[in-house]
């Protein structure tokens, strides 16, 4: 094994004889096999070590075996607790999230104090094939296939050769000393499942599937370099930047070889999943306004162009009014009564404020509802005798993205009677024969 791990360190360039490595070592029998082959090779290392408390005193028998090794053979030892159980409920995080978070911030402060180059860590060939199946199942794309890679930023993992098996033949010839973790023979897990259950079926099938697995993620890599330069290339046809959106050209996004992918991987930096990206495509085809969210962004389809900005450009808006008075909501005062007053009147006295408007009273009922758009939304503005898309009264104001998404829509019986601040409907203006009307105006606190 100590041959096909020195080959596999430098067929991957994983780092020379010349830099100085943290080995994470918990205790089990993966990072005990894997300080014993540095042991035996000419490389420069210290060790770290995580104690989480999270299995009472197995945690600190587990740290115990690791420093003990260290002094024994005088190899530099770093070692922290944490309370992650608290850690973890602070920070609304699943206990194996806090536990990462927390090593991996131990690890970079040690690696920082000692002027340690890399994070070595013992994933091996069947964490890879776990790793890659999990990814399939959260639809990864292409992507998923990458696995671990050998070297990734400051952490390498020079263990990607070998399967658990032969990690376990080594340990036992080599009469090694290491720890099992109760917690790995348990189904509460996704990685476990795949571990124990499925795992062992697909190996059962073909003895090489973890290493075929990592081997095939070389040239996958590859391809996907391959795939981003051409990305990098239809991108600057598709996509424009602006200060607070990303515009896609649907048109040109048609005219690439791959539409789809294209789309796909246009979208997923953005946190949109395979599945999205399929509805968004099917969605390019027709003439309804379609929004589509990320957990952080938004993308809404106009017409000929798809509009990504973030959620933070975005205020929900629901109010209800239910008669005549002064309100504040949302940063605003809303002011509704009613006045006598005639046509003539409010003709005469030119408004010149757009967030003030006058309503014929028995066209517009409490309550009166104010809100965000909602797809579908149609609206009959002020003049037209017919009805007209709101999105294309949008088009027409030139709104962007959010500022469709944060416009104010009055609305009785369920149908718009205000855009606020742009446009009356027609179907709610003062007519000459009433004279007691609606008055509604807006305005900053």
């Amino acid at each position: 094994m100590i041959d096909s791990f020195k080959r596999f360190i430098a067929r991957h360039s994983l780092f020379t004889s010349a830099d100085k490595l943290l080995l994470t070592v918990s205790g089990g029998v993966d990072s005990m096999v894997m300080a014993d082959l540095f042991l035996q090779s000419d490389y420069t290392f210290a060790v770290a070590h995580c104690n989480f408390k999270l299995r009472n005193q197995d945690s600190d028998q587990d740290e115990l075996l690791v420093k003990q090794w260290c002094e024994k053979n005088q190899i530099e030892f770093y070692s922290t607790s944490f309370n992650t159980k608290m850690y973890a409920e602070e920070n609304q995080l699943s206990i194996q999230m806090a536990a990462r978070n927390l090593r991996y911030t131990f690890f970079n402060e040690i690696c920082k104090q000692h002027q340690l180059k890399y994070i070595v860590t013992a994933h091996h060939a069947d964490d890879f094939a776990e790793t890659v199946i999990i990814k399939l199942l959260r639809q990864y794309g292409s992507a998923a296939l990458h696995g671990i890679l050998p070297k990734d930023g400051n952490r390498v993992h020079p263990l990607l050769f070998a399967t658990k098996n032969e990690i376990l033949q080594y340990a036992q010839q080599h009469q090694l000393k290491w720890r099992e973790d109760a917690s790995n023979d348990s189904d509460a897990y996704q990685r476990n499942k795949i571990r124990r259950h499925l795992l062992p079926i697909l190996q059962e099938m073909n003895p090489s599937f973890s290493t075929n697995l990592v081997e095939h993620s070389e040239f996958v890599y590859g391809e996907d370099k391959i795939i981003r330069s051409y990305l990098e290339n239809v991108s600057n046809q598709i996509v424009t930047n602006k200060e607070k959106e990303v515009i896609l050209s649907i048109a040109d996004l048609k005219n690439t070889l791959a539409p789809l992918t294209i789309l796909y991987h246009l979208i997923e930096p953005f946190g949109f999943s395979m599945t999205q990206s399929v509805s968004l495509f099917n969605s390019l085809s027709s003439t309804e306004s379609k929004n589509f969210h990320s957990e952080k962004y938004c993308i809404t389809k106009n017409r000929n162009e798809l509009v990504i900005f973030p959620h933070t450009n975005i205020n929900s808006v629901y109010f209800e009014i239910t008669d005549c008075g002064v309100y504040e909501y949302n940063g605003k005062v809303i002011t509704v009564k009613y006045e006598e007053k005639s046509l003539k009147e409010i003709e005469l006295s030119k408004n010149t404020n757009p967030y003030q408007a006058w309503f014929d009273d028995g066209e517009v009922s409490f309550p009166i509802v104010i809100r965000n758009k909602k797809d579908g939304d149609r609206f009959q503005p002020f003049g037209m005798i017919n009805h007209k898309k709101l999105s294309d009264f949008f088009i027409d104001l030139k709104y962007t993205a959010a500022e469709k998404e944060n416009q104010w829509l009055m609305e009785s019986n369920q149908e718009i009677f205000w855009v606020v601040g742009k446009r009356i409907s027609d179907r709610a203006k003062v007519r000459g024969e009433n004279n007691r009307i609606l008055k509604i105006s807006v305005k900053e606190i």
